[in-house]
């Protein structure tokens, strides 16, 4: 099959002393039945051999008909502005964020993903899920993924409508990482993305922002190796970090209560799902930590949101589970059924009754 030819797609990898890493990365996208498409590396001031290793890879994709640019900052910027800034410097529509540490796992990966969007004038995403293994499980497995899969075609997939995706993210359409992706970059740095993603959450800020304003499509195929490293952690994520993620939440709330096409039920019920899977893990892993940092989450939680600690705290199952052998909460489920009584009389007073002025957090202490 001739290659497809990308005139609408950058690829950029931000990338910081991984030049193995890398080379795996490089090579995977030399064996994609695909061209024509722009590719910038940029290193955040790596201190080993990738500007060389970046040289040598420049003339082997200039032969496979590759725009390729190559961009060392002065000073390491940080992952998340190296990021940025690239993809402030990409020139086409259509971008693809590969890791230095990911790589295509399918010959027709790209060609796959490009095509779903530059065909359907109203896809702003395109997605597929992906393999995963550990950071140290070696290099070879590159070779291994693609002997198995080297004779696949272009790939089918699943046209949905944005605003399902959105409501059904979590839970039918489980969280992506940034080399699984394929999504219209314009569109993104005309959104609130690039504010959002100030400290935390870049991928699924983009994967929210972008699925309210166009369709996805959603492949079933695994296209990407995902590798895992210790600072991908939940267990090794600084509090602060924590936090930043879940205040995402309430952002991507509002913004998709600014497009008026969902009912109040609708968004309260996808706000309660959210809080409840996204923070998952993150709460499973500061109930693992010997610090104190589980009770400083759920004190600022409280403070910030107390509908989203009463959520957390009565419903998420890490919780529950957790606080059921607690000598302190041996009335836990009685305590549950006591604030959803007292939420429901709270919405239904009121709703009725014009004189009533207690807030939901009084309502839920018990006050009357």
């Amino acid at each position: 099959m001739p290659d497809v030819i990308a005139k609408n797609l950058s690829i950029l990898i931000p990338t910081f002393n991984r030049q193995e890493f890398l080379s795996v990365c490089l090579d995977s996208l030399l064996l994609q039945q695909c061209t024509g498409y722009e590719l910038l590396v940029r290193d955040n001031d790596s201190a080993d051999s990738t500007k060389s290793l970046c040289i040598e890879y420049e003339k082997k994709f200039a032969q496979k008909g590759v725009d390729f640019h190559y961009v060392k900052n002065p000073e390491n910027v940080g992952f998340r502005d190296n990021m940025v800034h690239g993809l402030h410097e990409l020139t086409r529509q259509n971008a693809m964020i590969l890791m230095d540490d990911d790589y295509l796992i399918n010959p027709q990966a790209l060609a796959s993903l490009y095509k779903s969007v530059n065909e359907n004038t109203n896809v702003k995403l395109a997605t597929s899920p992906v393999y995963q293994h550990k950071m140290d499980s070696g290099l070879n497995s590159a070779k291994f993924v693609f002997a198995e899969r080297a004779n696949s075609n272009v790939f089918p997939y699943q046209l949905v409508k944005g605003d399902s995706y959105f409501l059904n993210a979590w839970t039918k359409y489980p969280p992506l990482v940034l080399s699984s992706v394929v999504f219209d970059r314009v569109a993104l740095l005309a959104s609130k993305w690039e504010e959002w993603s100030e400290r935390a959450a870049l991928d699924v800020n983009m994967y929210n922002i972008l699925s309210l304003q166009g369709d996805v499509a959603v492949f079933s195929d695994k296209f990407v190796a995902y590798r895992i490293h210790p600072s991908q952690d939940f267990g090794n994520l600084p509090l602060e970090d924590c936090i930043a993620t879940h205040m995402r939440i309430k952002d991507w709330y509002f913004l998709a209560k600014e497009t008026q096409r969902f009912s109040a039920f609708t968004l309260w019920f996808w706000r309660i799902k959210t809080v409840i899977l996204k923070d998952q893990g993150i709460i499973k892993r500061l109930f693992q930590r010997e610090s104190d940092d589980i009770a400083k989450y759920f004190n600022w939680l409280k403070s910030y949101s107390f509908i989203h600690y009463i959520i957390i705290k009565n419903f998420m199952p890490e919780c529950i589970r957790h606080t059921r052998y607690s000598s302190n909460n041996k009335n836990l489920l009685a305590n549950v059924r006591r604030q959803i009584l007292r939420a429901f009389l709270f919405i239904y007073r009121r709703k009725f009754d014009s004189q009533y002025q207690l807030s939901f957090h009084q309502a839920l202490k018990g006050e009357v």
